[in-house]
């Protein structure tokens, strides 16, 4: 995926998810959540989801977390991958997100997590 249209930096982890039909709650499938960043993540599945689509993501994590495909590439045959956008956090979501995170990093500093989750809040004073 590329990186020039991201506005934060990506942290790769490795988290099951299930994927909801937000206006529904219907589940669509599973996936793997491959990096999260503030703003999105990044996941593959065998869904075949269409772009701009809202899905309700519950991570096999103790968090939930409402977004929209914005970008769909192929993976293999029969597989997907989905970048989405995330709504707004609230503060306690950054809390759980930066625990969920850590727990769930491949090799990403602690302070990176930190910088992340200050612009995150510095973001939600200032909209």
């Amino acid at each position: 995926m590329s990186k020039e249209n991201r506005r934060s930096r990506r942290l790769p982890t490795t988290i099951l998810a299930d994927i909801f039909d937000a206006g529904t709650l219907e589940l669509q499938g599973k996936g793997c959540v491959f990096n999260m960043s503030k703003t999105g993540a990044a996941f593959e599945s065998k869904l075949k989801l269409d772009k701009n689509k809202s899905i309700f993501v519950r991570l096999n994590v103790p968090m939930e977390i409402l977004g929209e495909v914005v970008r769909i590439e192929t993976s293999g045959e029969d597989l997907y991958r989905y970048g989405i956008k995330f709504a707004k956090l609230t503060m306690s979501d950054a809390i759980k997100f930066k625990d969920i995170i850590f727990e769930n990093l491949e090799e990403v500093k602690s302070e990176d997590i930190d910088n992340i989750l200050h612009k995150n809040r510095k973001h939600q004073k200032n909209g």
